[in-house]
């Protein structure tokens, strides 16, 4: 018998005592040194809940389409205007590299 259970994802917690704290979705402009190009994005924020952890956060997700070539550095901002993070294309699926968190709440 298999037994499932639903459980909400802002209590989803997996392997190394990570705890998902936040998804950003919507619609967005990635900018970088030769231009910017306007995106979509969904990107999830984990955070360390373990006790005696290091304290540290993973950031996971994608952004479409990928307008810069790889590993450039870029920045993503929302709609509204808020920079959210500094970052790099590391692959022609959506992956990104943070490389500095700006605005994730």
């Amino acid at each position: 018998m298999i037994l499932a259970l639903w459980t909400p994802v802002s209590s989803v917690r997996y392997a190394r005592g990570m705890q998902h704290t936040n998804t950003l979705k919507g619609s967005g402009i990635v900018t970088w040194e030769k231009g910017k190009t306007s995106v979509k994005y969904e990107i999830q924020v984990w955070q360390a809940r373990r006790v005696g952890s290091m304290p540290g956060a993973s950031v996971r997700g994608w952004i479409l389409p990928v307008c810069c070539p790889l590993f450039e550095n870029a920045v993503l901002e929302s709609q509204d205007g808020r920079k959210l993070m500094k970052l790099y294309f590391a692959d022609k699926s959506g992956g990104f590299v943070v490389t500095e968190e700006l605005d994730l709440k």
